[in-house]
């Protein structure tokens, strides 16, 4: 079965020779959802500075969709919310823009605000967890071998445990994307769910980051290591000779004073990061 992402390279390849060249010198940007809600910003601030760029952001496709695209010349700028591995980092330049705490969300309006490692286990463990006043918990999955299902996993042997368990589970509610998982957070009465601070910011959702095991999500937390969870975010583009001059200007804007001003208002560290391997 071929995927969404794959489904969409090959539809966005289509467009692109039935519309051809528009005048202006576009930009076209792709891949993770999580990296999108940012990209979209930066976008957006792009453009009023540099209209004849023309930058835009293609819906969701995953990091490795977007590396994919990146290939396919479908997008001339890869999303991705995780480190390359060695195959995918195969011809191509990496940039790694920001970080923001990794986080589990609930709706705004849930009287939870903290929970524990033991907590969260069990109520991913449990099929029949309600919340205190009697809503059923419902959980927002992300594939078993997504980075957020993984990154989950690592909180503690017992969470890792649970997933298993819930995955195993009939009718579990697992969301393709970063954005179909946040929007689903919302969406669904008692949801709780992975995503991360940055999202919830870019995207203003009526949701919250739940405080876990006593450590706060916020940067500083994440910069000074009080808060061990985060995701990187990285911008992808093929050899050096390959980037366009406005591939170029936008990830000099990126990692400009207006840039990290962007960023650091959507929940994210922006600086020297240690461990940068890409």
């Amino acid at each position: 079965m071929r995927s969404r992402a794959f489904d969409f390279i090959l539809v966005f390849v289509v467009a692109l020779g039935v519309c051809g060249y528009s005048g202006a010198e576009p930009l076209q940007l792709g891949g993770s959802g999580s990296t999108t809600s940012l990209a979209e910003l930066l976008a957006d601030a792009y453009n009023k500075k540099y209209p004849q760029d023309n930058v835009t952001v293609s819906l969701p496709l995953g990091t490795p969709g977007g590396i994919k695209a990146l290939h396919a010349r479908a997008v001339d700028i890869a999303l991705a919310s995780r480190p390359l591995n060695d195959k995918e980092r195969a011809g191509v330049a990496v940039v790694e823009f920001a970080r923001t705490p990794f986080v589990i969300a609930v709706a705004s309006a849930n009287p939870l605000n903290n929970i524990g490692y033991a907590h969260l286990a069990k109520l991913y463990s449990d099929a029949g967890a309600v919340w205190p006043d009697g809503t059923r918990v419902r959980l927002v999955l992300r594939p078993k071998e997504d980075i957020d299902a993984r990154k989950l996993a690592a909180f503690s042997a017992d969470i890792a445990k649970a997933l298993e368990t819930v995955f195993a589970r009939p009718g579990a509610f697992v969301a393709a994307t970063d954005a179909d998982a946040i929007a689903a957070i919302q969406r669904l009465p008692g949801g709780i769910g992975a995503t991360t601070l940055a999202q919830i910011i870019a995207d203003k959702r009526p949701l919250k980051a739940l405080v876990l095991e006593g450590k706060v999500p916020t940067v500083e937390a994440i910069r000074d290591g009080t808060y061990p969870y985060y995701k990187r975010h990285f911008l992808v583009t093929g050899a050096n000779a390959n980037v366009t001059p406005v591939a170029k200007r936008f990830i000099e804007f990126v990692q400009s004073a207006e840039g990290a001003r962007i960023l650091a208002a959507n929940g994210c560290w922006v600086g020297a990061y240690p461990n940068a391997k890409p």
